[in-house]
């Protein structure tokens, strides 16, 4: 889904420091489907929030005007964004999550998707294949490599190192795309 949604839960509340549970609470009970979240389908339904959907979320949460200036980058510093007024949360929600550092600006944006050629795929362990990126050979996590053949190219996001992550989802039959 493109357009005016810009951050995934998930990424949202890791850079917010809040569990994702709250998260979703204050989405249920404060906010409207299409004005401040969607969902996107080429993320397998992840919810997606928009800029009026963020601004919601930190005013709800009882964010500051800093925290919202760092994350909103059209709200003006020492400025709060119009939906944002402060309101009282619940600290025992919010002690799971680790705390987010107010000076880092948070990076709320995809992580880019690369294409690996399919090498080789193991019998023993089917949930890492090994790929070509490139000229370079590199590992992708997968849930189940039994469909997947040489020769294929999948959609992935780095992860760490040499090992990527497949960001779409298994083909249903054998070597298909």
């Amino acid at each position: 889904m493109s357009g005016p949604f810009i951050a995934t839960e998930t990424r949202l509340a890791e850079a917010l420091g809040v569990a994702r549970k709250t998260l979703r609470d204050v989405r249920s009970e404060h906010m409207e489907q299409a004005v401040h979240f969607g969902y996107d389908e080429a993320q397998g339904g992840a919810v997606v929030y928009s800029q009026a959907g963020i601004e919601a979320a930190l005013g709800h949460l009882g964010i500051s005007s800093e925290k919202i200036a760092l994350l909103i980058p059209h709200a003006p510093p020492g400025e709060p964004a119009p939906a944002a007024q402060p309101a009282e949360t619940d600290s025992a929600a919010n002690d799971d999550a680790p705390e987010a550092d107010p000076e880092q600006p948070l990076d709320l944006a995809r992580p880019p998707l690369v294409e690996i050629t399919v090498e080789r795929c193991f019998a023993t362990n089917r949930r890492i294949i090994t790929g070509t990126l490139g000229t370079d050979e590199v590992r992708v996590r997968v849930k189940n490599s039994e469909k997947l053949r040489r020769g294929m190219v999948l959609r992935c996001t780095h992860a760490e190192d040499d090992i990527y992550e497949l960001a779409e989802r298994l083909p249903r039959f054998v070597g298909k795309r």
